[in-house]
């Protein structure tokens, strides 16, 4: 299956569809933009922008061992950077839901990194990160604690 992304005027991914390999294949291999002219024709939409993507990509890797194209998969909301020929998500949301300030751009996943790494320990927690407070544990009930983290100390376990 050959996967591609359609772009509104911002390059932001506003659709995503499967195509049958042999619609797309020219020469024994994926043709973009034999991709691109299905998908106008069919749609009737002469000046729509579709871009190919591939479906497992994440962070500049393949979930499954797959073909590495353009660091994400472009689903619906990610934005495709030309000058990177890569597709971004969209930056990491907070537990209340609003967008994360504090994540860094990483130009070799072309993802978003925390500032600092999510804790180890205790083994096999599960962590959130939100903005304010940094990680927080969230497989147990913490109410009130969160986990914060310092230069001096490391990860250390404050009350809110």
């Amino acid at each position: 299956m050959a996967y591609f992304s359609k772009l509104d005027s911002n390059n932001k991914v506003i659709d995503s569809i499967k195509v049958e390999d042999d619609v797309v294949t020219q020469d024994g291999s994926l043709n973009e933009e034999k991709g691109q002219a299905f998908l106008r024709k069919i749609f009737n939409e002469p000046d729509a922008v579709w871009k190919r993507s591939v479906k497992g990509m994440c962070l500049g890797a393949h979930k499954h061992g797959g073909e590495i194209f353009r660091k994400n998969y472009g689903g619906i909301g990610s934005t495709y950077d030309a000058a990177r020929d890569a597709f971004i998500p969209p930056k990491t949301l907070n537990p209340d839901g609003t967008e994360s300030t504090t994540v860094v751009f990483n130009e070799d996943t072309c993802g978003w990194d925390y500032p600092v790494s999510r804790p180890t320990e205790p083994a096999n927690s599960v962590w959130e990160y939100g903005d304010i407070g940094g990680w927080q544990r969230i497989d147990e009930v913490s109410e009130g604690k969160t986990w914060q983290y310092n230069s001096t100390d490391g990860w250390v376990e404050v009350d809110i």
